[in-house]
């Protein structure tokens, strides 16, 4: 069986753009907190994804407080890190 061109070459792309995301991230996260290109990446994401999906307008106060839950846990467990590297409860542990 013989990949097409367009195939062959897909194949190549996906590590080498992955590859480089580690590449470009080491080097953002020398000049830039981890919570701030965590968040330009997410926004990165949306922004190409948000023509691709409808917005669940039924759903939109639990995905709020799904929202807020999550950043609640991110803010608790970055403060426990940052307050005690040696202290992380294995809850957060697991959620980061």
């Amino acid at each position: 069986m013989r990949l097409p061109k367009l195939e062959i070459l897909m194949a190549v792309m996906v590590p080498l753009v992955w590859g480089m995301g580690f590449v470009f991230a080491k080097a953002a996260i020398a000049q830039f907190p981890p919570i701030l290109l965590m968040a330009l990446r997410f926004a990165v994401t949306a922004m190409a994804l948000v023509w691709f999906t409808k917005i669940p307008i039924g759903n939109l106060r639990r995905l709020f407080f799904i929202a807020m839950i999550g950043a609640a846990i991110q803010v608790l467990s970055q403060s426990f890190h940052e307050r005690d590297k040696t202290y992380i409860p294995v809850a957060f542990k697991l959620l980061s």
